[in-house]
């Protein structure tokens, strides 16, 4: 099952093989049931992705792959299945590098909207996964989902005595520095104006 992958680069038997494991943990995310079965099912994904290293550059079904990720992002999980999920997106962007930016949105849809609700001990993560993947690691490319990112972290600013505040206030310097005020203030506008 490759529906969506970049697999045209590789082919042959150990290929066919990461996808059809892929596949089966993928599809070992519906039999779940409650939080503790979340985060076996993003180990075990995490693993198999961690055991092919010959294909750093491909995630195989990357639509599935990212919603069950955004699924496992829903508010009403646990930290702990946050934090493993959070964990698991580290692997796939440092796999992918730069080339995640044209699938970037596929992971933005469960990463950005989590912020918001992220316990204390989460939000320091996500702000590093965005400063370090986001913000760096696409450079200027960036502007493409910035209005999203920026009204993502948004109410990580509410509280100027908050844990997280030095931090985000870092993303944004961090954006202007990588793309151009002019790109940043437009994105801010558009994320305060939506």
């Amino acid at each position: 099952m490759v529906d969506d992958s970049d697999s045209t680069e590789y082919t042959g038997r150990a290929f066919r093989a990461y996808c059809d494991d892929v596949a089966a943990e993928l599809a070992s995310f519906e039999r779940a049931r409650e939080w503790a079965d979340l985060i076996k099912c993003l180990q075990q994904l995490k693993q198999t992705l961690i055991g092919y290293p010959q294909f750093p550059l491909v995630v195989p079904s990357k639509l599935l792959f990212g919603k069950r990720l955004a699924q496992c992002l829903n508010p009403t999980l646990s930290p702990g299945v946050h934090i493993k999920t959070l964990e698991l997106y580290e692997v796939i962007f440092s796999r992918l590098g730069e080339r995640v930016g044209p699938d970037i949105c596929i992971y933005s849809a469960g990463l950005f909207p989590l912020f918001q609700y992220a316990s204390t001990q989460v939000r320091p993560i996500i702000l590093e996964l965005l400063n370090k993947y986001y913000v760096v690691g696409l450079g200027p490319s960036v502007s493409a989902c910035m209005p999203g990112l920026v009204l993502s972290i948004l109410p990580g600013l509410e509280e100027e005595t908050s844990e997280v505040y030095p931090q985000v206030v870092l993303v944004l310097e961090s954006l202007v520095a990588h793309t151009s005020p002019a790109v940043f203030y437009h994105a801010m506008w558009k994320a305060l104006l939506s």
